[in-house]
């Protein structure tokens, strides 16, 4: 499976208790939206599953943060203040869905070693391979 890898690749491998396992990548699809229940809602993974390339942790804690601040500054009313979080949660989340969709396609093609170069190293003012 490992044919043509680089020694320290497959030595890291070898090093292992056991054989590598295959996982899924699970995300859900950019723009993910549902009509609002008082008194509940949705963070982080359950609201927007991503691919694992950097994102979804940082928004599920910022996640966190905004629904605690809504509810705190509007404790009178938690419902509005759900709907708040979300409409706001909603419009932040799917450019970086979208980003994030982008750069696991990048990572998973053919190409993905020179594009990976290129993303890394693009000026501001050239596109970059996810972008």
């Amino acid at each position: 499976m490992f044919d043509g890898w680089a020694p320290t690749l497959t030595a890291l491998i070898e090093a292992g208790d056991s054989t590598p396992t295959p996982r899924r990548i699970e995300a859900m699809p950019t723009g993910p939206r549902w009509v609002n229940r008082p008194g509940i809602t949705l963070i982080g993974d359950a609201a927007h599953l991503m691919p694992p390339v950097g994102e979804g942790a940082n928004q599920a804690m910022l996640d966190a943060a905004e629904l605690a601040g809504v509810l705190a500054a509007n404790p009178a009313d938690p419902d509005s203040a759900i709907r708040a979080y979300e409409e706001a949660m909603f419009t932040r989340i799917h450019p970086i869905a979208e980003m994030s969709a982008r750069v696991q396609a990048m990572m998973l093609s053919p190409t993905a070693a020179d594009d990976i170069v290129r993303f890394f190293t693009a000026r501001p003012s050239e596109p970059a391979a996810a972008s």
